[in-house]
């Protein structure tokens, strides 16, 4: 299977809601994401997935912080809203 740059743009688009969701710590679905993804890149997407959300958040004494922006506290539904 050839990505082509159109491709991998639709892909990332559509990850940002579930990059999101994993930084704020709400629940995702893992069948619409392996729909999106497809079967031979789910593992190294979800992969992906986590890596950034964790790079994006700071956890300050159980409160979340956005690293982008330094800014917060936020609960997990303001971080996502953010």
């Amino acid at each position: 299977m050839v990505l082509t740059l159109s491709k991998v743009d639709v892909i990332a688009e559509k990850l940002v809601e579930y990059v999101a969701r994993a930084a704020s710590r709400i629940r995702y679905n893992r069948d619409k994401l392996m729909t999106i993804a497809g079967s031979s890149l789910y593992g190294k997407v979800v992969k992906v997935i986590s890596r950034v959300a964790e790079y994006i958040v700071e956890d300050r004494n159980g409160l979340l912080w956005c690293r982008l922006c330094n800014k917060g506290p936020f609960t997990k539904r303001g971080l996502y809203l953010h």
